[in-house]
């Protein structure tokens, strides 16, 4: 079985210095988790969202492959 484009949310606090820029703190924060990760699950890209979202509440819609 394996996965594709799968979407999750995380919440971390993650302190970085001041003048850094808010797309490298995202960029540092893949690459980190990335770092824990075996090679083949990658975290290929993320967006810092309000608190609030749900990402589960705003789901559209699933879709399923099956092949045997």
């Amino acid at each position: 079985m394996h996965a594709l484009r799968n979407v999750v949310t995380l919440r971390a606090n993650v302190a970085f210095p001041a003048e850094v820029s808010p797309q490298r703190h995202i960029a540092a924060v893949v690459d980190r988790i990335n770092a824990q990760l075996p090679p083949e699950i990658r975290v290929l890209s993320a967006l810092k969202l309000p608190h609030k979202f749900n990402l589960r509440r705003l789901c559209k819609g699933r879709a399923y492959d099956y092949f045997l």
